[in-house]
């Protein structure tokens, strides 16, 4: 693997800071078969072990039947029968508060740490939800006072503070609303 380069970008599908060749776009160009310049890829989904060949749709949808193997009797109604109570995550702070374990209270909770849905139509609906809160909001007093703490008392204060105030509702699979319009973020200042 040859080492990262950062400036200039190397490559088709690495970092280009802004322009549209980022890493985020190799995926992009494997689903289509076309790289950037409108040019075949590899057949990245092709398994050479097989004398088979495999596209794309094949295998994403071998995928999603082994996902669904894997899952067995987990797959029900709703999100919150499916939870694995040995399953936790540990958030490090972006700034100055203490590491936050999701999953301990309710099970296990195994999806990204900020969840925002948004529908433009036919009505506006917006919502969000940051389970490890806004630690780049904590100064060195709270955080001596966070380390203080311990228990309910800490909990509460880190509540307080919005690092662990969304954090049940994340583990309930609720959300938060979400300020989108102009009027509606006005409104919630």
């Amino acid at each position: 693997m040859s080492p990262l380069e950062y400036d200039p970008a190397p490559g088709d599908n690495t970092a280009d800071h802004g322009g549209g060749d980022t890493q985020d776009s190799v995926l992009v160009h494997a689903l289509s078969g076309l790289g950037p310049n409108g040019k075949r890829t590899i057949r990245y989904f092709d398994d050479i072990r097989t004398p088979a060949h495999e596209t794309a749709d094949f295998q994403l949808v071998e995928s999603l039947r082994q996902a669904m193997a894997e899952l067995g009797d987990c797959l029900g109604a709703t999100p919150v029968s499916c939870r694995h109570a040995n399953h936790v995550n540990v958030f490090s702070a972006l700034g100055a508060a203490p590491s936050q374990t999701i999953g301990q209270t309710r099970g296990g909770v195994d999806r990204g740490s900020y969840n925002q849905i948004v529908e433009l139509a036919p009505t506006l609906f917006s919502v969000n939800i940051v389970p490890p809160g806004q630690s780049g909001l904590v100064n060195a007093a709270l955080l001596a006072q966070i380390e203080a703490q311990s228990g309910a008392q800490q909990r509460m204060t880190m509540d307080q503070a919005h690092l662990t105030d969304q954090l049940e509702l994340y583990e309930r699979f609720e959300y938060k609303p979400m300020p989108f319009t102009l009027a509606e973020v006005m409104a919630a200042q």
